[in-house]
This record gives C-alpha cells, sequence and structure tokens, in this order.
C-alpha cells in the first residue's frame, strides 16, 4: 500500500492547493445519508475517472497525512460527510466503501455518554482475556462476583491467522450464558492506512457477534509505535474508531496509565470509552476514565492462569 501512495504522489498534478473549509462547503452535498451508488455519481471518486476504488482511497489519506495535494473539485468529491473540512472522517468512511466493509459512508460512532465516578463504590469487577488463559470454565465464572468479560479477538493487519485462538469459544460461551462482553483488538497500527486495515480485521472478526460491551483498541506497543507523535497515535485511534464505530459498534481505546498521560492526550480520546492500566491500590489518572485495569495476576474459578482484573465505572445496563 505505501508504495502506491508513493506513486500516486509522485504524478499528482503539480500548482495545487489545499481550500479552506468555507470554499469547500459552498458546494458541499447536503444529504445525510449517502449510499454506495451515490458515492460513485459524486462522492468518493476523487481523482475522476467514474469509479471509486483503491485510488482514491489512497489520494484521500494521501491528503488528510498531508502527503498529498488536491485540487477543489477534488476536495469537494472527498469531502464525504458534509462538514466543509476533507479530515480523516472522510478517509475512514471511503476506506470502508472500497474495502468493501460496508455499502454506505455514513458515520454512527457511538460515544460515552457519561463520567467515571470519583468513589469505586458503584464499581463492577470484570476480566478480560485471550488464548493466554487458555480453555475457561465460563459456567464456573459466571458463579463468581465477574459481572463481565472484555475478550480479546485478534490483532494487526487484516491477515489469516491473526485472530485470538480462543475468540469464537469465549464469545460464544459469553453469549450462550448471557455475560456482557466486550472485545479488544491489539493494536500495530503506525499511520492511518494501517490503523484502516486493522478496523477492516476487526469487523471481520466482529461479524456474528452479539456484543454488549464496547470494542476497544489496545495502544500500548512501545517497540513498534512508541515514535509517534501525539497526533499520529490519534490519527490511527480516529480512523479505527470511527470504522468500527461506524458499523453499530461501541467504541473505546485501552493502554497504561504511562500512555494515557504523555502519549494519547489528543482531545480526540475524550471522545472514546477510556480504559486505564495501572496495577496499584488506585488509579491516578488524572482525567475521565470509564474502566480500570488495576491487576494482572488474579484469580478466579473455572480460569486455570493468572487473569487480568477490572473495575467498570459505568452502568453495564446501558451499553446493550
Amino acid at each position: 500500500m505505501a508504495a502506491i501512495l508513493m506513486i500516486v504522489t509522485v504524478f499528482a498534478p503539480l500548482g495545487l492547493v489545499r481550500v479552506s473549509a468555507q470554499e469547500t462547503l459552498q458546494e458541499a452535498v447536503t444529504t445525510s445519508q449517502t449510499t454506495a451508488s451515490d458515492v460513485t455519481a459524486l462522492l468518493g471518486d476523487i481523482d475522476g475517472n467514474g469509479a471509486v476504488d483503491t485510488f482514491d482511497s489512497l489520494r484521500l489519506y494521501g491528503y488528510t497525512s498531508g502527503a498529498l495535494l488536491l485540487s477543489i473539485a477534488q476536495q469537494r468529491r472527498a469531502d464525504i460527510h458534509p462538514d466543509g473540512v476533507v479530515d480523516m472522517r472522510d478517509a475512514a468512511a471511503l476506506y470502508r466503501v472500497v474495502s468493501g466493509v460496508t455499502t454506505t459512508v455514513t458515520t454512527s460512532s457511538t460515544y460515552p455518554s457519561t463520567t467515571a465516578p470519583t468513589t469505586a463504590a458503584t464499581a463492577v469487577k470484570g476480566i478480560d482475556v485471550s488464548y493466554a488463559q487458555g480453555v475457561i470454565s465460563w459456567q464456573e465464572v459466571k458463579e463468581t462476583e465477574v459481572s463481565f468479560a472484555i475478550l480479546r479477538c485478534g490483532y494487526g493487519d487484516d491477515e489469516p491467522g491473526q485472530q485470538d485462538t480462543r475468540w469464537d469459544e469465549n464469545a460464544a460461551a459469553c453469549e450462550e450464558l448471557g455475560i456482557p462482553y466486550g472485545a479488544y483488538f491489539f493494536c500495530y497500527a503506525r499511520n492511518a492506512e494501517e490503523a484502516a486495515r486493522e478496523a477492516a480485521h476487526a469487523l471481520r472478526l466482529l461479524q456474528g457477534k452479539n456484543l454488549t460491551l464496547p470494542v476497544f483498541l489496545d495502544m500500548e506497543y512501545s517497540n513498534w509505535q512508541g515514535n509517534l507523535t501525539p497526533s499520529q497515535y490519534a490519527e490511527v485511534a480516529t480512523v479505527f474508531c470511527e470504522t468500527v464505530g461506524a458499523a453499530g459498534y461501541k467504541v473505546g481505546v485501552y493502554s497504561n496509565l504511562d500512555w494515557w498521560s504523555n502519549r494519547l492526550t489528543d482531545p480526540c480520546f475524550d471522545r472514546w470509552y477510556r480504559w486505564v492500566a495501572q496495577y496499584n491500590d488506585e488509579c491516578e489518572y488524572q482525567g475521565t476514565f470509564h474502566l480500570w485495569q488495576y491487576a494482572d495476576n488474579g484469580a478466579v474459578d473455572g480460569i486455570d492462569h493468572p487473569v487480568d482484573m477490572n473495575e467498570c465505572y459505568i452502568d453495564l445496563s446501558l451499553l446493550r
């Protein structure tokens, strides 16, 4: 994908300049919902060749990342959400169309409507698990104080074999037993294109599942993502969360206290559920958070291996 983007950049028309939001807005489409056929007729066909395809997606990502300039006419076709600004929401929507994830370009992300309480008095206990916990006796788990579970569904690019080997089994058991559950996806993405592919991967894994809790993007891999800037972290999270949220899922981001305090600082993160990891007697994060992972060595009946323990500060019934 990167090699193609370089080709697009090299052969982009010279002398093009960005237009202001107002200039773009003057001829923006006013419909609130646009089908794939409408996109082919007007929106998304950035290069104007009569088809909405991968090259349009690459051009839009190149523009939003600052690597490519678009003419005024191209920007008007790229303003898929007609708000006068060509941004990552437009890029995520176009990617969903060309990848076949959806046939619409509308966004319906669900954002938090509550804040974390100042006391843990109303907190409910939960766990998060992956293949590392092995075969779980979920009936035994249900009989403990555990009120919810967040299950790893997969990781990385949209490639075969990169799903959690216990995902399907764990999700099926939670649904059968009525255990509220969500999912988390381990992130490797370092730019918008990689984040879009990871979102497509997550959506493929989520198909057919009936989650009652959010889908969380797990951002913590310092060896791979550690040299990104706050704006680049924000770009990755925005593409993933907007894309998954547009498919109807509640979305959030998970990371540790250090990352939340020093890297994931862009205001965009206030739009999603925030899950903070700090193994301590109390969570010292200074901002709003909705879940706290307070230990990684918990012992729960039905699970033979140490398990991550969590508290949730929002009413689970509001998420169903």
